[in-house]
C-alpha cells in the first residue's frame, strides 16, 4: 500500500507540474510577437519537448509497477525529480531519459530458463542462433559438462560440432564459449579453430590445402615443396605428392589387394577420410558416419 500511495502522490505532482507548464506555454506564446522567428520556433519546441515528456511519464507512472520508484531510489538515480524540477528539455536530455527508464524495465522484467527453471533477470538470458535461450549459468555449465570429449570431438572432425544446448540438433555458438574463462581448453580450440579458417582463406595460388598428420592438431600446410610445414604446431613431413614414385604406387596397390589389412581378423575396413578411425562396413545402406568426429562418407 505504501508503494501505492507514493506512486499516486507522485503522479498528482506530475499532474500539477504539467497544469503549471501549460500556463508557462500560453504566456510564452503571447510574447513571440516581440521574437525573431528562430526565438520563436525555439521557445515554441523546448516547452513542448517539456510537456510531452511530462505527459508520457505520467501515463508511464501509472502503468508501471510499484517496484519502479523503488528500483530508480535503489540506484540513486533521481529521474522523478529531476522531471519535476527541469523547466524545459533539449533532446539529448529526452534521449537520457528514455535510456535510464529502459534500463530500469530490463532490470526488473525476469524470464524462467528453460533448463534449471529458475527466474532470472532478462539481461541474463542466453540466446542461440537457432532460438533456443537459457540463462548464463546453465550454458557455462553445459560447456563443463564433458568438456575434454567435446574438445576431442572437434580437433578430429576439424571443424565445429558441439550441439545446441536444447536440444535441437543444432549448432552452437562459437562465441558463447567465451561468456566464462574456466572454459579455457574450449576456448583454446575455438582460437585454433579460427586460425585454421584463416590459413584456408589465404592459401597462396597454386597451392593446395594439406591437413597436418597429427590427431590432435586442426593445422594445416601448404603444398608445393618438398617438406610441409603445419602452421599451428609446426611438424614437418615430406609432401608425398611431390616425389612420388610410379613403383612405389603400384606396390602400395597390389600389397593392399593381395595382403589385406585386419582388425581382430577381420578384413575391409577403410579409414575414416575425415579423421583417420577404422571402420567396418557390415551391413546397410553406403552412406557410413564416423563415430568419432560424426562425418558422413561414402
Amino acid at each position: 500500500m505504501e508503494g501505492g500511495q507514493r506512486q499516486n502522490r507522485v503522479v498528482e505532482v506530475v499532474h500539477q507540474r504539467l497544469v503549471r507548464l501549460t500556463r508557462e506555454l500560453q504566456y510564452s506564446l503571447k510574447r513571440l510577437k516581440d521574437y525573431s522567428y528562430a526565438d520563436k520556433l525555439s521557445t515554441s519546441w523546448d516547452v513542448a519537448i517539456t510537456i510531452n515528456i511530462e505527459v508520457t511519464l505520467t501515463s508511464a507512472l501509472k502503468a508501471a509497477p510499484a517496484g519502479t520508484l523503488e528500483y530508480f531510489r535503489y540506484l540513486k538515480h533521481p529521474v522523478v525529480s529531476s522531471m519535476m524540477l527541469i523547466v524545459s528539455f533539449s533532446l539529448p536530455s529526452l534521449l537520457a531519459t528514455v535510456a535510464l527508464l529502459l534500463v530500469g524495465y530490463l532490470a526488473l522484467k525476469t524470464d524462467e530458463c528453460p533448463l534449471c527453471c529458475e527466474r532470472v533477470p532478462y539481461w541474463n538470458m542466453v540466446f542461440n542462433s537457432c532460438g533456443d535461450r537459457c540463462c548464463k549459468g546453465c550454458v557455462i555449465q553445459y560447456l563443463k559438462t564433458d568438456d575434454a570429449e567435446k574438445v576431442a570431438r572437434v580437433r578430429h572432425a576439424r571443424h565445429w560440432n558441439v550441439r545446441c544446448f536444447g536440444g535441437c540438433g543444432r549448432l552452437l555458438d562459437r562465441k558463447l564459449v567465451f561468456l566464462s574463462r574456466e572454459n579455457l581448453r574450449l576456448q583454446q580450440c575455438v582460437c585454433e579453430l579460427q586460425k585454421r579458417e584463416m590459413l584456408i582463406a589465404r592459401k597462396p595460388a597454386g597451392s593446395d590445402i594439406v591437413e597436418c598428420p597429427e590427431m590432435s592438431c586442426m593445422g594445416v600446410g601448404y603444398s608445393g615443396q618438398a617438406t610441409i610445414m603445419c602452421f599451428v604446431c609446426e611438424r614437418q613431413w615430406e609432401d608425398p605428392e611431390h616425389r612420388y614414385h610410379i613403383a612405389k604406387r603400384i606396390w602400395s596397390w597390389v600389397k593392399r589387394f593381395v595382403w589385406p589389412d585386419t582388425i581382430d581378423g577381420v578384413g575391409g575396413w577403410r579409414p575414416c577420410p575425415h579423421c583417420g578411425m577404422a571402420i567396418v562396413k557390415n551391413g546397410g545402406c553406403a552412406n557410413m558416419r564416423c563415430g568419432l568426429c560424426d562425418q558422413v562418407f561414402r
